[in-house]
C-alpha cells in the first residue's frame, strides 16, 4: 500500500473523485487526460478494482456515470475496504435516491 510505504497509513486514506459522467462518451469511458484509453462498463469496473486492490484506495467518488446502474452495483457489492459514493448519482435524481437506496448502488 503507497500510503503504508510512505508512513502515512495512519494518517490518510486515499480518494478519488472520478466524476465519471464526464468520462463518458457513449462509446465507453474515455480517459481522455492520462492515456486515452477508452473503457467498456465491464473494463472499467475491472480497472476501479485494480486500483483499490494495488493502492488500497478507502473512498470512490462517482465512479460509474448516472445511468450505469450495474456498475454502481457490482462495484459497491465487489468491495469490502471501501466505499463507493455517488453525489452526482444521487443529486441529479429524486427517484434514483429511492432505487439506489433499494438496490444498494453505492454505500
Amino acid at each position: 500500500n503507497i500510503l503504508k510505504d510512505l508512513g502515512y497509513d495512519s494518517k490518510f486514506d486515499l480518494w478519488v473523485d472520478a466524476s465519471a459522467g464526464d468520462l463518458w462518451d457513449e462509446s465507453g469511458y474515455r480517459l481522455a487526460i492520462t492515456n486515452n484509453a477508452l473503457y467498456s462498463s465491464e473494463q472499467y469496473q475491472a480497472y476501479w478494482l485494480d486500483l483499490v486492490r494495488q493502492y488500497g484506495l478507502r473512498f470512490i467518488e462517482d465512479p460509474f456515470r448516472e445511468q450505469d446502474y450495474a456498475s454502481w452495483k457490482f462495484l459497491t457489492n465487489a468491495v469490502d475496504n471501501a466505499v463507493v459514493i455517488g453525489d452526482n448519482f444521487y443529486s441529479t435524481n429524486p427517484e434514483r435516491i429511492a432505487e439506489g437506496a433499494r438496490e444498494r448502488y453505492a454505500h
